[in-house]
C-alpha cells in the first residue's frame, strides 16, 4: 500500500486555489467544485433521495469521457471533485474511476451512506488520493437513522465506516439533513457535538421540495429555522452550508458559478436539487456549457439564500416545472427570456 497523498502534496490543488480566491475578491465567476454522479445505483432507500426522480437516461459515461471532463476542469481551475451518487462504494470500477479524475489535481471528496467501507477500502481510498469523506447521519438515533434511510443496520455501519476513514487519515464530515421536522431536535445537537468531540466537520444539507420530498414545502425550514442554525454556526465553527463564506468572502448560493453536477449520462445541472440541465458534457466543451448557465439570472445573481430550499420565488414559479414530471428538464423549458441576461 502506498503512502497516504496529503493536500500539502497537491501542489496544483493549492495553486488553483489561490487563483480562485484572487477571482472571488475581484468579485469574477470562476468554478470551484465539479460534483460527479457517475452511477445512480444504490442499496439504500432514503426517505429524502434528491435523484429519486431523475432519470437521465440515454449513453452513460465512459471511464474517458470522465477524465476529459476532469481535464476540461483542470485547465478553468476548479479546484474540488466531489464523487457521490447513488452510493459510490458500491461502484465496481471505483479505484479506476478516481484514478481517471487524478485526484492530485483536486482537494477530492466523496459522499457515502458507509454501508461499504472497509478498513482495507478507506486506506485505498487515502493511497489514491482522496481527502475527504462525507458520511451521511439524520439522526443519533439507531432505530430513527435506520428509519429514515430505510436500511435496517444503517446506524452502526455508518459509526464504523468514519472510524475506518479516521483510522487511515482522510477528514471525516458528517452530512446531515436539516428539515422543519428535525431542526430544533436534540438529535441534531447530539450529532453536531459528537462531531467536534471527533474532530470531524458538519455540513447541514437543507430539505429541499425535490426527488422523493417532490411537493413537500412543508418540511422547509422557515426564516426562524435559518436563524437557528446561523446561532448554530456561531457555537460550533465547523458547522458548515455550502452558501456559507468561503475565504472570508460574502458567498451565497453556488449553483453554477461556484458548483456544477453532472449526472451519469453526462447532464450538466447547476446543483443536484435543481434537475435542469445547462447542456451535456458529451456533446460540447465545458466552457461553453457554464456560459450558457451564467446567462441565466437565478444563477448569476448573488443571492444570500438557497435557491432550492430556501427562495420563495424559485421553489414556487421553476421547481415546479421539474418536480410535476419524472426527469430533468431543458434548459429551454425552464427559464423564459425575462429569466435570461443577454450573454
Amino acid at each position: 500500500m502506498s503512502k497516504k497523498i496529503s493536500l500539502l502534496d497537491k501542489r496544483d490543488v493549492l495553486k488553483k486555489l489561490n487563483i480562485y480566491r484572487k477571482k472571488i475578491k475581484k468579485g469574477e465567476y470562476a468554478l470551484q467544485l465539479v460534483e460527479l454522479n457517475y452511477n445512480n445505483s444504490c442499496n439504500f432507500d432514503c426517505v429524502h433521495c434528491f435523484s429519486k426522480n431523475m432519470d437521465t437516461g440515454g449513453p452513460k459515461l465512459a471511464i474517458n469521457d470522465i477524465k476529459n471532463l476532469a481535464d476540461q476542469a483542470h485547465e478553468i481551475g476548479v479546484w474540488q471533485w466531489h464523487l457521490q451518487g447513488g452510493e459510490p462504494m458500491s461502484w465496481d470500477n471505483l479505484d479506476e474511476i478516481i484514478n481517471a479524475i487524478d485526484p492530485g489535481r483536486f482537494h477530492f471528496f466523496i459522499t457515502s451512506n458507509g454501508w461499504y467501507m472497509t478498513e482495507e477500502k478507506a486506506k485505498t481510498l487515502a493511497a489514491l488520493g482522496v481527502d475527504k469523506v462525507s458520511i451521511s447521519i439524520d439522526s443519533f438515533n439507531r432505530s430513527a437513522h435506520d428509519s429514515f434511510r430505510r436500511k435496517a443496520g444503517a446506524f452502526d455501519k455508518a459509526f464504523e465506516a468514519m472510524e475506518h476513514v479516521a483510522n487511515a487519515g482522510m477528514q471525516v464530515n458528517i452530512n446531515t439533513c436539516v428539515s422543519s421536522e428535525n431542526i430544533y431536535s436534540k438529535q441534531l445537537i447530539e450529532i453536531i457535538e459528537f462531531a467536534g468531540e471527533k474532530n470531524y466537520t458538519v455540513l447541514l444539507v437543507i430539505a429541499t421540495p425535490t426527488g422523493a420530498w417532490a411537493g413537500r414545502n412543508d418540511l422547509l425550514v422557515d426564516e426562524n429555522g435559518i436563524e437557528f442554525i446561523s446561532g448554530l454556526k456561531k457555537k460550533y465553527p465547523f458547522i458548515h452550508r455550502d452558501l456559507y463564506p468561503l475565504f472570508n468572502f460574502e458567498w451565497g448560493c453556488r449553483t453554477m458559478n461556484g458548483l456544477i453536477y453532472v449526472a451519469p449520462n453526462g447532464d450538466v445541472l447547476s446543483c443536484p436539487f435543481i434537475h435542469i440541465k445547462t447542456g451535456n458534457i458529451l456533446d460540447e466543451p465545458l466552457k461553453d456549457i457554464l456560459q450558457r448557465g451564467w446567462r441565466v439570472k437565478y444563477f448569476r445573481d448573488f443571492n444570500a439564500r438557497c435557491l432550492a430550499g430556501e427562495d420563495d420565488r424559485f421553489i414556487r414559479e421553476i421547481i415546479p416545472k421539474y418536480t410535476t414530471e419524472k426527469g430533468v428538464i431543458s434548459f429551454e423549458e425552464a427559464f423564459e427570456k425575462s429569466d435570461l441576461y443577454d450573454k
